[in-house]
């Protein structure tokens, strides 16, 4: 009797366990296309409206923490919002895309993501290789750490 039970029960539990790789599957790729528009847009944003628009991407708690280039180490949100209000004050503008983008779903409201963007400001060209964390938050997904370095390739 033991044996038809487990006969009977292995196909739904293959099935069962399929499901949930397929529900993750469905959650994950969800996540890869909301991360990959919110990066876009904020790329779109800043080209647009200059720096400043950077600030409604990132995320403002105490968890931020950001490793520019030319930075010995991360900084936190402040010293971000700092740096783009001096930057917004000069009034040079810059271009910025992504030349490659790989999102990496890691749960319903984290993600990882590294980059390739260029960046021209006064017709040179910056090679930059980034990649970062992002959180969902109530307002959209957040930036909240990582590290963008100058690639020059």
């Amino acid at each position: 009797m033991m044996k038809i039970n487990l006969l009977f029960i292995a196909p739904f539990l293959l099935i069962a366990c399929n499901r949930g790789d397929h529900v993750w599957n469905e959650e994950s790729n969800r996540v890869a296309v909301e991360v990959r528009k919110t990066l876009n847009d904020y790329f779109k944003d800043v080209n647009a409206d200059g720096p400043l628009a950077e600030l409604k991407y990132l995320d403002s708690t105490a968890s931020f923490s950001w490793h520019p280039p030319g930075f010995n180490g991360p900084i936190d949100f402040d010293s971000v919002k700092t740096i783009l209000l001096q930057n917004a004050a000069t009034g040079i503008r810059s271009v910025v895309s992504w030349d490659s983008l790989n999102i990496f779903p890691e749960t319903k409201d984290k993600a990882k993501y590294t980059g390739r963007i260029s960046v021209v400001t006064n017709g040179d060209t910056i090679r930059l290789s980034e990649e970062g964390n992002v959180v969902k938050k109530e307002d959209g997904w957040k930036l909240v750490s990582g590290k963008t370095v100058v690639s020059n390739r």
